[in-house]
């Protein structure tokens, strides 16, 4: 009979199965890259707990030039919207980009919903996909836009600023950047991010002046960087982002998407 022990990689929030002969959860911890969907597994629970202890700590040791923007005037926060991947689920997501969210929370408060629909039950046998039970997708999209309404509505009670996608969540973003003049907290939205996410739909010919950051890995074999590359032709300048990694929410994007964002905030100043 096999059990469920910790991963053996420091701040992983998984447990992997005794059975495997090695000592982590999955590909991702034992080549040191960063989770991604193939890596949704059964979740440690201390191991989650040490890790938002851990993203609280992280926010104490910002840099005394970031931090002195919070005294520079009366702009409020960019509010972003941030959508996980096929399997994934909201705080899956935060652990994604939580540098990302480390690095811009002095100007950007950042929300994590997690999809409504439920994952398909073939998807195991089809993709070899490891789910757990809080794994959620966005397809249909016509429910999760309704979805995301509501909780734009009652979670965030501000206007969205800013969606950032992940795989199929990059998905869900085009179908909201294209409907979101139909709901009054998502009309002003002003940018968007896109990683690791296929073409799938054309953009609003109004949404293609979206400040938007679109990066791919050359390694990814889910979303191919090619399919990527069509999705950023629907954006008028987008800044691509092209590294080396695969799925994933890779450590290159953290500037760009930084510089995207506090050009927002600095505008609300001016």
């Amino acid at each position: 009979m096999f059990q469920r022990v910790p991963c053996q990689r420091q701040g992983c929030p998984f447990l992997k199965h005794s059975r495997q002969n090695h000592n982590f959860c999955c590909h991702a911890c034992q080549t040191s890259q960063t989770h991604g969907p193939l890596c949704e597994n059964t979740l440690n629970h201390i191991a989650n707990a040490d890790f938002d202890l851990q993203i609280q700590n992280s926010f104490l040791k910002i840099p005394q030039l970031e931090l002195e923007w919070r005294n520079r005037g009366p702009a409020e926060k960019l509010n972003i919207l941030c959508l996980h991947g096929y399997t994934g689920f909201g705080q899956n997501m935060r652990r994604c980009i939580w540098k990302y969210e480390q690095k811009c929370s002095h100007i950007a408060d950042f929300y994590y919903p997690t999809a409504p629909n439920p994952v398909l039950q073939n998807v195991r046998s089809i993709r070899n996909i490891p789910l757990s039970p809080q794994s959620r997708s966005w397809y249909p999209f016509e429910n999760s836009i309704q979805y995301l309404n509501h909780f734009v509505t009652t979670e965030v009670k501000k206007p969205i600023d800013v969606i950032i996608g992940f795989s199929q969540g990059g998905h869900c973003a085009i179908q909201l950047c294209n409907v979101s003049h139909s709901y009054p907290l998502l009309s002003k939205l002003r940018g968007i991010v896109i990683i690791s996410s296929n073409f799938s739909t054309r953009l609003n010919p109004q949404m293609k002046y979206l400040s938007s950051v679109i990066t791919m890995g050359e390694r990814d074999q889910i979303c191919p960087p090619k399919m990527t590359k069509l999705l950023s032709n629907e954006f008028i300048n987008p800044v691509v982002v092209v590294h080396n990694g695969g799925h994933e929410c890779h450590a290159s994007g953290i500037q760009p998407v930084y510089n995207l964002l506090l050009n927002l905030y600095d505008s609300e100043r001016r």
